[in-house]
């Protein structure tokens, strides 16, 4: 993993429940570019989402590993 992926896991982390939207305005990047980085975090399951009910709109981010 690289700077990219280190510094969406440190927003995550951070902002617990953050959106796609959130992160692309936080991060200042294109949505191709977090897409790549999102589906890498997902894969290694360091992040998981889960779809809200209420919120259509997207998917909120979380962290996969617990607190200390």
């Amino acid at each position: 993993i690289g700077i990219a992926h280190h510094k969406v896991i440190h927003l995550i982390a951070q902002y617990e429940g953050i959106t796609m939207s959130q992160l692309l305005a936080k991060l200042k990047v294109t949505k191709q570019s977090l897409n790549r980085v999102i589906k890498d975090l997902l894969k290694l399951q360091i992040i998981s989402f889960k779809k809200d009910k209420t919120f259509t709109r997207g998917p909120k981010y979380k962290k996969s590993w617990p607190e200390y």
